[in-house]
């Protein structure tokens, strides 16, 4: 049965979600994350930005079910996906990707390219060796990783960082997520190279209808990759709008 296409109506509510880590020494707990809310539409491409330890990456583990929150919940399109007793099933797995922020830890440097890219669908059962082969060479294609079969078996030691991180991000598309989260997707690599990276993703999310949501610090790139705004500072949503209105009007003295 075709999918019903649901453009512009919320796909993914983060509601009231808490996170605390046990702390060391005379520090009992971290609260990572207290109280995040936030939803977002089918289609829409949002940044959360905030400095390191503000609870960004956390909340980006636990949308994609790296981890549970302690309270609060994830719904998606209407259904609980993930609470503190609820974790990701896969079937709803395969609706998110992440591309995480460094691209030297995120690949296995005793696998090819290919390994790499294809490891998604092989865990998802797909087998057969030219199907395999198609679907690596269009992801590696999209990722301008051109032509795909100079890159399929080359090591991450011989690529340069901007291309270790297209292959994290072929990876990370090589099923189609409804949800791709982008973490700190520009921090590795050369500045020369950030507007290339954007447009790569822009491009991809344009082509493929995903939904974007962008983990940053650096606030030049947000207006290039997103169309709102969500502020975090110490585990918390501070501020949250469209990125003119938040960029213009700032109302937190965070901001």
């Amino acid at each position: 049965m075709k999918e019903e296409k649901l453009e512009g109506t919320e796909m993914l509510i983060v509601n009231n979600v808490t996170k605390i880590f046990k702390g060391r020494g005379k520090v009992k707990e971290i609260k990572a994350l207290e109280n995040v809310s936030f939803s977002i539409k089918e289609g829409e491409r949002i940044a959360i930005i905030g400095e390191t330890g503000s609870g960004k990456s956390t909340l980006a583990r636990i949308l994609v079910g790296l981890d549970q929150p302690d309270e609060g919940e994830i719904i998606f399109r209407g259904n609980v996906i993930i609470n503190r007793k609820r974790k990701l099933g896969e079937e709803i797995r395969k609706n998110f990707a992440i591309v995480f922020q460094d691209p030297y830890e995120a690949l296995n440097p005793a696998k090819t390219v290919f390994e790499s890219v294809s490891l998604p669908l092989k865990v998802r059962g797909i087998k057969d060796k030219e199907t395999l082969r198609k679907l690596v060479h269009e992801a590696l294609t999209d990722t301008r990783l051109i032509p795909p079969e100079d890159y399929a078996f080359k090591y991450p030691s011989e690529l340069s960082g901007g291309q270790r991180q297209r292959v994290a991000l072929a990876r990370a598309i090589i099923y189609k997520p409804k949800l791709l989260i982008a973490d700190e997707p520009t921090t590795m690599i050369d500045a020369s190279l950030k507007a290339d990276l954007l447009k790569l993703l822009l491009d991809i999310m344009e082509k493929y209808n995903m939904t974007l949501i962008t983990i940053t610090h650096d606030f030049s790139i947000a207006p290039i990759i997103a169309d709102r705004l969500i502020v975090m500072y110490k585990g918390r949503i501070v501020e949250e709008g469209s990125m003119s209105e938040v960029i213009r009007t700032p109302k937190h003295p965070y901001t």
